[in-house]
């Protein structure tokens, strides 16, 4: 009897379980590894999705096949586009494997919150996506494009970005989450890295990318957004300069000359401090800059086993990084864009203040805000190397 019932006990629960039944076969997915957002002459959106080629991953040799494939189409919002590509793949789009996202200048030009919006939202969707802006040209260009070094294009974006921050300070790592709380945000602009062609355009062909010389496609300085809208860009000085102020940098690299000759620096240990005073009833910041950085090459003699030999270069770059970071503020305000956070600072200071100056911030307070920089830099790691080598004369 016992035994009776423990079976009509579990044929009871087989009534409960569903099973899988939203599951999708592997051969009925296309992985996305990247989308491009751009908008064509009537309005409608475009948008270019790089594929995962699964016959070109699951081959147990070398192919001539790129690794992903490019789908475009055009809608009147995003979900309908992204959804209408079926009718070419045969398969649907997912983004669990998304990693960039690529706005086209004229579309972040026209504003990028629509699309922003539906990644937030859209389930498939990682918040570490990378954001980039194509630069003179569409995303379509862009990520139409093989890349030489990795055999995802959108792999390799990201990588240049990470690394170009961490060794180079020219770019800019912006994910998800810190986009949506830039466009949110009454006082922090974003910044996003910018990416263009290079001059030399392969045909799209394997074989054609490796004899080229470049690789096609390569970042280039920084987008500046003003709400949700592109509003210019930071060259390579400026973008160097904001990484700086913001804190993003963590190591750089730059040179010194005297007019003698050139010493080059490599910085590291870098630390951003923004100070907010009131003088007159009007907010000032003080950016403050510490770093350290050792000596990497002389092409001139110096004696730098000298404390004082050590502090004229000290003074020489402490003068050069303030300048290249009042190049990226000089921009800045030229757009009137505080891409670097000072209007939240003085909310997060004096909220009361703040209440009385956020609606017009970006156009009059922050184009008139006082900014000085000041920079603290320790030469270290001179070792026993102290004098130029020079090459014996005959």
């Amino acid at each position: 009897m016992k035994k009776r019932l423990l079976a009509c006990f579990f044929i009871l629960n087989l009534l409960f379980l569903t099973g899988c039944w939203d599951r999708n076969e592997l051969n009925q997915l296309a992985f996305s590894t990247a989308l491009g957002f751009d908008r064509n002459s009537e309005g409608d959106i475009v948008i270019t999705a790089q594929i995962l080629n699964p016959r070109a991953i699951a081959a147990q040799k070398n192919t001539n096949e790129s690794s992903v494939v490019v789908v475009a189409k055009q809608g009147h919002s995003i979900l309908e586009t992204i959804s209408s590509m079926s009718t070419e793949l045969s398969r649907e789009v997912v983004g669990t494997h998304m990693q960039t996202i690529v706005f086209g200048e004229n579309f972040a030009k026209e504003g990028i919150a629509e699309a922003t919006d539906f990644l937030l939202r859209y389930y498939q969707t990682s918040s570490e996506l990378y954001f980039t802006v194509a630069k003179e040209t569409t995303a379509n260009e862009i990520l139409n494009n093989l890349t030489k070094l990795e055999n995802d294009p959108s792999a390799k974006i990201n990588s240049s970005i990470v690394i170009s921050q961490d060794i180079w300070a020219e770019t800019n790592e912006i994910k998800l989450t810190e986009l949506a709380n830039c466009l949110a945000s009454d006082g922090l602009s974003a910044v996003m890295t910018g990416i263009e062609m290079q001059a030399e355009k392969p045909d799209d062909s394997l074989e054609k990318l490796k004899l080229t010389q470049n690789d096609p496609l390569k970042l280039s300085g920084n987008a500046i957004l003003k709400e949700d809208k592109l509003v210019g860009w930071l060259n390579e000085e400026e973008s160097q300069g904001y990484n700086y102020i913001f804190g993003n940098a963590s190591t750089s690299a730059f040179d010194l000359e005297d007019g003698v000759g050139k010493v080059s620096l490599n910085m590291k240990h870098i630390t951003s401090k923004q100070e907010i005073s009131c003088e007159g009833g009007t907010p000032k910041v003080t950016v403050l800059l510490e770093m350290q950085a050792t000596i990497q090459n002389m092409d001139r003699s110096l004696d730098i086993s000298k404390q004082e030999t050590l502090n004229q270069l000290q003074v020489l770059a402490e003068k050069k990084l303030k300048g290249i970071c009042m190049t990226a503020v000089t921009k800045a305000k030229a757009v009137k864009s505080d891409i670097f956070g000072f209007g939240a600072a003085i909310h997060r200071t004096d909220p009361q203040q703040w209440n009385t100056m956020k609606k017009d911030w970006n156009d009059t307070g922050f184009v008139n805000l006082p900014v000085e920089i000041e920079a603290d830099v320790t030469i270290i790691g001179t070792d026993s190397i102290s004098q130029i080598i020079n090459a014996k004369k005959e």
